[in-house]
Order: structure tokens, then C-alpha cells, then sequence
């Protein structure tokens, strides 16, 4: 009953808050616009300002401060309720005021009301004037949802505008771009089914690490090649690509997932009006490619395409949840090379930001994946330094955030991994066994106990239940067990290895030197 309240508390402030969001989300240009839309039709201050602006300057949403702050002591919940409906719809009206000749699908949406208005009114020519604009911007912009939307009443303008001879001839020739736009549509139906597949399996299973795993991956893959790439739309090349690079990159194959992450961002950046439509999707692209460029230990490259993202952050369609992307992809990739590179201290000097940015955005689209994966990076470095109260409390964020929205079982698992090494370096030996037992039954559970994970339990429970005297021991017969077992490379690639650095972790208590300093001699 409790887990259920909680639940449907967390369901009513959330939809308390929209506007705070909406808000919050707004950049100065959009803020500017919408005062001067609101302006345009209402003189003088009046109660949605009034809203807007005392929403605008409160950092965190809380309605009864609000509500004091608006002044107005007479208005009750209900109307405060009505008022902030009625702004949210506002607010929006004015954004797509602001946007319809900058944003494509509002532009060809404007267009296509003024075609509709000159129709019912009988002005058929103007109004095909219209609609031949639109037309024509469809597709430019590769908008076959609309295109086949305005060819359809193309087809109903011309019958009353086109004589019997002139009329057969046209509607042929809409007729057989209708045909091309069916197809199109079909195609991008099609890849944004693939690319949801590859994604959800890397989500939840990561990287190929077993042949079963890496028989799911080639069968999302093979998928591709039953379909055409001949002439096919931005859209559907990039979606192609965005399932290339995820399928090379899982089953290790950097290279050619190099190959195909710069074909994607290539391919965006030669498309401007895609990148402006989706500029969600170039992050995503620039964000891949950085992905692999760590991963193959190019590390200045990597920097390279960071800072062509942190530049998009000046861009003047940059709102806040776009920020936030510029965000998290910023620092989850620096805080990444960092870690690769066991730059301990360096990484932590971000700790302030990431934490500052973890607050300004969360209510703003911060996805769980990306929070889940700085708080291990930051737990990971503080861990490496030694600093093991902070790791715990960064390895506690994970875990809450796992509880409240679930996040993908490969980060989960390394972070209990790592609670474990943390709570033995603290000396908690008591709280070992159970957090083996939790760990091994969620790794098991979920098809990701391998048998560097598998040995490394056994290990902590034993040390859990062993006179510290002979600790020694039993780390040594698991560092000579371990070695043997790294000679096999599918192991010794596996993340407990070559993020996590066990094997340095085990030389740091054998030999008594600093973790921190033996991954500094390594890389």
C-alpha cells in the first residue's frame, strides 16, 4: 500500500508541475517571444505574467509559495489550478507563434490552414498557391507524412480548378509520387522498428558477451539487409546508420562502428533541415561517435567532436532540455575518458558541475541511463581514490534511482559489484554475505553472471565469513585464478576488467600500493 501511495503521489505532482517544466525548459528567445505575444493581446500586467513570471524565477516548484508570491489574496487553489492550465496552452500557442517560420512542420502546417481558409471560401486558385508551397516544402524537407497529406487534397483542388483534358494528366502524375511517398513512409516505418529492437536489447543487455547474445544482435542486423537502401530519405539513412553503429559497437567491432558513426554525422550535417527538425537525433550521432572514439582509445578525437557539441549549447534552438543532452553528453563522455584513463583527480574536479547539472536538469529530460551512468563514473574515481563514503553515496543514487524508474542491468550489476569492494574496504564484512547473495541473485536473474563475476562473489562472501588473518590467502589463490582466467580475451574484455580494474584492485591490497597509482602506471 505504501509503494502504491507513493506512486500515485509522485503521478500527482508531476502533473502539478507540467507548467513549472514548460517553463523551465524555455530558452531567452522563447521567454522574449512569448512576453511579446502575451503583450500583443493582453495590455498591461495581468494574472498569466503574473504567473509566468514568479514560475520563471522559483528554482524547485512549489505551489503554496507561488501562490503567495502571486499577491492576489483572494484566489483560491481551484483558480490557481484553471489559471496555470489556461497558461500552459498559452505558452505553447505563443512557442509555435514563435517557431512556425523557422520549424518546418509548423511552417508546413501554417501553410495548409491558409490553403484550407482560401478553400472553404471558394478562392481556389490562391488557395492552390498555398498548397503548392507547401508542396514544395514537404519536400525539400522530407516530410512524407505531410507530403502525402497535401497531395491528397492537391487532388481535391484540382478538380476544381483543372479542366477534363488538363485534370487525368495531373492526377497521374500525384498519383505516382502518392506511390514514392507510401513506400518512403513504409521504408522509415520499417528502420524505426529495427533501430527501437537493437536499442532496447543494448539498453537492457549491453555489449555481446556470450554467443547467445550475439545471435540476438545478428539477427536485428540481418534484418537490414532484407530492405532496399536504394534512394532512401534522410530519415531512413540514418536510422540505418544509428543501427550500424549500435550493432558493431556491441559485438566489438570498433572500427567499423567508427566507420559508420562518422557517416552519420556526416550524413546530418550535409542535411540541415533534418538536424534542425531532430536536433535530439545530431546529438545522439555526435554522441556515438564519441562513444566509439573512447572506446578506441582516441582520445583527442574524442575531444574534438565534445566540443563541436558544447558549441550547439550558443545555438539559437538550443532550449533547456536540449542543454540538458549538451549536458550529459559533455560530461558523461569526458567523465568516461577520465575514467579510461585513470585521471583521477581530473575527473573529479567535475564532480561540482555534474552535481550542479544533475539538479538543474533532472526535472528537465536527464534520462535515467545517463544519471545512472555518471553517478558509477564519479562512484568509480572516488573508489580509485580511496574516498569510500563518497563512493557509497554515489553508488546510493544509483540505487534509488534503479528503484523509482529501472535502469539498464549492466550498470546496476557493476555498481552493486562495486558497493561490495567498497563495503569490504570499509571493513563492513558483516554486510557482505547478503550483498553477494542480493548481487549474485540480480546478476543470475537477469542472464549477466559470468564467471569473472561468479568468482569474484564467492570470493567477497568468503572473505565475509574469514578471519582477517587469512584474508592474504584467499585474495592471492583469486589473483593467480583470476590471471589464469584473464588469458581467455572475452573475459578479459569484459567491463568488471577493463573498467572496474579488478585485477589492478587485487595487486593494491596484495603488494599495499594505492589503486590510484598502479592505473596510472597501466595507462
Amino acid at each position: 500500500m505504501q509503494i502504491y501511495l507513493i506512486g500515485v503521489y509522485y503521478q500527482i505532482m508531476k502533473r502539478k508541475s507540467k507548467l513549472f517544466t514548460l517553463i523551465k525548459t524555455m530558452n531567452k528567445g522563447e521567454k522574449r517571444a512569448f512576453k511579446l505575444f502575451a503583450k500583443r493581446y493582453n495590455q498591461g500586467e495581468n494574472a498569466y505574467s503574473r504567473l509566468f513570471d514568479v514560475m520563471n524565477k522559483e528554482e524547485e516548484y512549489d505551489a503554496p509559495k507561488i501562490q503567495s508570491k502571486l499577491g492576489v489574496k483572494s484566489m483560491k487553489s481551484g483558480r490557481l489550478s484553471v489559471l496555470k492550465s489556461q497558461l500552459f496552452t498559452y505558452i505553447l500557442s505563443g512557442l509555435r507563434n514563435y517557431k512556425e517560420d523557422t520549424y518546418h512542420p509548423y511552417k508546413l502546417d501554417k501553410l495548409i490552414s491558409f490553403s484550407d481558409e482560401l478553400m472553404v471560401r471558394g478562392m481556389y486558385d490562391s488557395s492552390l498557391d498555398y498548397l503548392n508551397k507547401a508542396h514544395e516544402l514537404a519536400r525539400t524537407v522530407q516530410n512524407f507524412r505531410q507530403l502525402d497529406r497535401i497531395l491528397d487534397k492537391k487532388i481535391g483542388l484540382l478538380r476544381r480548378t483543372k479542366g477534363a483534358n488538363d485534370l487525368n494528366e495531373s492526377i497521374e502524375g500525384i498519383k505516382t509520387e502518392k506511390n514514392i511517398c507510401t513506400k518512403k513512409l513504409e521504408l522509415e516505418n520499417r528502420f524505426k522498428d529495427i533501430y527501437q529492437s537493437i536499442y532496447h536489447l543494448y539498453r537492457t543487455k549491453g555489449i555481446s558477451v556470450n554467443e547467445d547474445l550475439k545471435n540476438q544482435y545478428d539477427s536485428i542486423y540481418h534484418s537490414l539487409s532484407n530492405i532496399s537502401s536504394d534512394d532512401l530519405s534522410v530519415k531512413s539513412h540514418h536510422l540505418k546508420l544509428h543501427v550500424e553503429t549500435i550493432y558493431f559497437f556491441a559485438i566489438g567491432n570498433m572500427d567499423m562502428a567508427m566507420e559508420v558513426s562518422r557517416k552519420q554525422v556526416e550524413l546530418l550535417d550535409e542535411n540541415s533541415f533534418f538536424m534542425l527538425e531532430h536536433p535530439d537525433e545530431y546529438l545522439k550521432a555526435l554522441n556515438n561517435t564519441i562513444t566509439v572514439l573512447v572506446s578506441l582509445g582516441e582520445y583527442d578525437d574524442a575531444g574534438t567532436y565534445i566540443d563541436k557539441v558544447w558549441s550547439l549549447k550558443e545555438s539559437s534552438n538550443a532550449n533547456k532540455f536540449i542543454n540538458q543532452r549538451i549536458f550529459e553528453i559533455v560530461y558523461s563522455n569526458k567523465l568516461n575518458i577520465y575514467v579510461e584513463r585513470g585521471m583521477v583527480d581530473k575527473g573529479l574536479e567535475m564532480v561540482p558541475e555534474i552535481e550542479k547539472g544533475i539538479k538543474e536538469f533532472l526535472n528537465v529530460g536527464l534520462t535515467v541511463d545517463r544519471n545512472l551512468r555518471l553517478s558509477l563514473g564519479v562512484a568509480l574515481l572516488y573508489f580509485w581514490k580511496g574516498e569510500y563514503d563518497n563512493a557509497l553515496n554515489w553508488l546510493s543514487k544509483i540505487d534509488d534511482l534503479n528503484a523509482k524508474a529501472g535502469g539498464p542491468v549492466y550498470v546496476v550489476g557493476y555498481a552493486r559489484i562495486l558497493s561490495i569492494l567498497t563495503h569490504y574496504e570499509l571493513g563492513n564484512l558483516t554486510l557482505l554475505e547478503s550483498l553477494v547473495r542480493g548481487t549474485n541473485r540480480f546478476l543470475k536473474k537477469n542472464n549477466r553472471l559470468f564467471e569473472t563475476e561468479s568468482m569474484l562473489l564467492k570470493v567477497m562472501g568468503k572473505l565475509g565469513r574469514t578471519n582477517p588473518d587469512s584474508q592474504d590467502r584467499i585474495l592471492t589463490d583469486f589473483h593467480n585464478n583470476l590471471s589464469r582466467l584473464l588469458s581467455d580475451s572475452s573475459e578479459s574484455n569484459q567491463f568488471i576488467n577493463s573498467s572496474l580494474r579488478i585485477p589492478l584492485w587485487l595487486e593494491s591490497k596484495l603488494t599495499g600500493q594505492p589503486i590510484q597509482g598502479l592505473i596510472a602506471k597501466v595507462v
